[in-house]
């Protein structure tokens, strides 16, 4: 859907760990890059929990089981491995790179940028998608091809 619209779409991770597992599990279908040394994260201001509060935040916080549920209904599993620390976010900049359109950081675990949200800023109108994902665009009530992959990709990438 976004090639169809000549948009690219594109993740940085912040570590190796799990990356080929990312790419084998086929949940992201763009470009992924690296960002070993967070550059790109500290640039844009992302959240990085410590221990502690990261630790109330993940089992304490509704939106974190929440986007939980959603995963696991449709066998997004991930494990505690690696950073879990660095919150991530959503940017979407207009062709040229100099303006941007949308930009929407993480504050909490299990925040996300709602589908309805990313697909106006890209000025799509599928509502066949909007529907797929649900009342509320929360959680996807099913994958399938791309809707589960936009919908997932606004969250974390790896």
């Amino acid at each position: 859907m976004l090639r169809e619209n000549n948009i690219r779409l594109i993740g940085i991770g912040l570590e190796e760990l799990g990356y080929e597992t990312f790419l084998d599990g086929k949940y992201f279908d763009g470009e992924l890059y690296v960002d070993t040394r967070h550059e790109q994260y500290k640039t844009l201001g992302f959240k990085k929990y410590n221990f502690f509060n990261g630790f109330f935040d993940a089992f304490f916080n509704k939106l974190t089981k929440k986007a939980y549920r959603g995963g696991r209904k449709n066998n997004l599993i991930g494990d505690i491995k690696g950073n879990g620390l660095q919150l991530g976010g959503t940017l979407i900049i207009a062709k040229g790179g100099k303006d941007v359109i949308l930009f929407k950081k993480m504050e909490k675990f299990g925040d996300y940028l709602e589908v309805s949200k990313v697909l106006e800023a890209l000025n799509i109108d599928r509502p066949e998608i909007l529907e797929a994902v649900g009342s509320g665009n929360t959680a996807p009530n099913q994958c399938d091809g791309n809707i589960c992959q936009l919908m997932w990709a606004t969250t974390k990438v790896f």
